[in-house]
């Protein structure tokens, strides 16, 4: 009895705090822009200690040194985070197991195909602004062959990739991976970005790779670059993904269980077993413009990484909810078996203890990367070499306008640069 009280007083105890609510300082340092005290804070989470955790902490303090501008020490991170995920990528049947009869949260986070994806994205502009092109290029590789292994389509992501190859003069590279973001674009929600358009016109009309003419002319036509030219990349992120949170909802139990226990589920036809949900943001950035050297030049929105991530967990949902249903009646079964058809008074408390045991640790699990932004804005202007200043403005979908500060930048013929900014409201 004493053992199955103290379990209990363990489980409960583990709840009060979750993940989400250990990182609200964190974000809010982030949001502020006080990188250095975002890191002292995040590891007073105490997220470090727990094994269970292990590539969100490596994760969220890969992004945090990159925002803080430790590229070198941010690529540590990540690094460990790509290995971790590669290791967990087999399932622990013991782990499995066990969380049958507490919840998902005592598993290793395992992480996301899309958080898979923006590891190798941040290492990506961490070597970029290393100056290390050829670790770049690595990481391009990297993100190419996880697309292949997830059969994945990620517009964003084989955008990004054919400005690299691009700038790497690996034409056939480059090709395939526009035509594929041009094909993924249109599928995809997101508005076809014109800057697309633009940049496959300046490779094909520079390259004259052969297998240009498989665009549509009106792309092929779009634009023509300045004669001595190097380009800026401008990605702008903005915002937080959403945070997941807890729904209780009740289920029907299926006819497999219904029959294989027939005795002890004749009156029950539904249990409530918890799920992970998206909060939707109150807000988000809805308009991204660049003011360069007095000229306003608008950003296109390429990556909307809080709506991936609500389609990701939908197309999980089934399964989520057929493990919850499972893990409830493991926990209800072990309850009917405490109590007996004829309890006494010691039965009678087991039983109760095991139920609320049950009760308490359904809990569905609501861990994800929350450092990482909501969306993601691109331009690219092709720029004759020299000096520039810039600024940003932005404009939320409550038409609430900000303009960020003023910087500055050298371009050369032939260069291209890449400047990654992170914004909110």
């Amino acid at each position: 009895m004493a053992k199955i009280l103290l379990l209990f007083v363990l489980i409960t105890s583990g709840c009060v705090s979750t993940y989400n609510k250990k990182m609200v300082s964190v974000k809010a340092d982030v949001k502020a822009a006080n990188y250095k005290k975002a890191l002292s804070n995040f590891e007073k989470t105490g997220i470090h200690n727990q094994e269970r955790n292990s590539l969100l902490y490596h994760l969220e303090a890969g992004l945090l040194y990159h925002l803080a501008g430790d590229y070198e020490k941010s690529n540590q991170f990540l690094e460990n985070a790509e290995w971790i995920s590669d290791k967990l990528y087999t399932k622990s049947i013991s782990g499995e197991a066990a969380s049958l009869v507490t919840s998902d949260n005592i598993l290793p986070y395992r992480g996301e195909t899309y958080e898979y994806l923006f590891t190798n994205y941040y290492k990506l502009i961490n070597y970029l602004y290393i100056g290390n092109l050829e670790d770049a290029l690595v990481e391009v590789r990297r993100i190419n062959h996880k697309l292949t292994l997830f059969k994945k389509d990620d517009a964003f992501m084989h955008y990004l990739t054919a400005i690299l190859y691009q700038h790497n003069i690996q034409d056939s590279d480059a090709f395939i991976e526009y035509k594929k973001a041009y094909n993924a674009y249109k599928k995809s929600k997101i508005k076809f970005p014109k800057q697309l358009s633009k940049d496959i016109a300046v490779f094909c009309r520079e390259s004259g790779f052969s297998r240009c003419p498989e665009f549509p002319k009106k792309i092929l036509n779009t634009y023509s670059a300045p004669s001595e030219y190097g380009s800026v990349v401008f990605i702008v992120e903005t915002g937080f993904i959403p945070n997941k949170s807890e729904e209780r909802v009740e289920a029907a139990i299926p006819q497999n269980y219904r029959k294989k226990h027939a005795e002890r589920f004749k009156d029950i036809y539904y249990l409530t077993v918890s799920l992970p949900k998206y909060t939707p943001l109150p807000d988000k950035i809805d308009r991204v413009s660049v003011n360069l050297n007095g000229k306003t030049c608008k950003i296109d929105m390429v990556d909307d990484i809080g709506a991936v991530a609500e389609m990701t967990l939908d197309e999980k949902k089934p399964k989520i909810l057929a493990k919850a249903i499972a893990r409830a009646v493991t926990k209800y079964i072990a309850y009917k078996s405490v109590k007996g058809k004829k309890p006494d008074a010691l039965k009678r408390l087991l039983s109760t203890s095991v139920n609320v045991l049950g009760a308490a640790t359904e809990n569905a699990d609501t861990r994800s990367w929350l450092i990482l932004p909501n969306r993601i804005f691109l331009s690219r202007q092709y720029l004759a070499p020299g000096k520039y200043s810039f600024n940003l403005n932005l404009k939320s979908q409550k038409g609430i306008r900000k303009t960020t500060g003023t910087e500055t930048f050298t371009i050369k013929n032939g260069e291209t640069k890449f400047i990654a900014l992170r914004e909110f409201y």
